[in-house]
């Protein structure tokens, strides 16, 4: 993990692997869940979704990124993300 790429302040969601430990003196506020123990911790930290995503292929990443990205920021039911996502299209491309 680069320091340079993350804000200080920012909050990290991590599991208990040794190598993140000592985030929080980088000015990061860190979190821990301890898989051995639980799949959340008591302060609601949780790192499943994230890692759900190593599955992703490297020259798909900016796609997928993209995509998360487009349905964190456009929460709501279906047909109104559909109609946004159509909208923004026809914002972008000229046919």
């Amino acid at each position: 993990m680069d320091k340079a790429t993350l804000k200080a302040g920012s909050d990290l969601w991590t599991d208990g692997w040794a190598a993140y430990k000592g985030l929080d003196r980088f000015g990061y506020r860190h979190h821990v869940v301890n898989h051995s123990k639980e799949f959340k911790s008591a302060d609601g930290t949780c790192t499943n979704g994230v890692e759900g995503y190593r599955v992703l292929k490297s020259k798909l990443l900016a796609e997928h990124i993209d995509e998360f990205m487009y349905h964190q920021h456009f929460r709501g039911d279906t047909p109104f993300k559909f109609r946004t996502l159509i909208a923004h299209i026809k914002e972008r491309y000229t046919f």
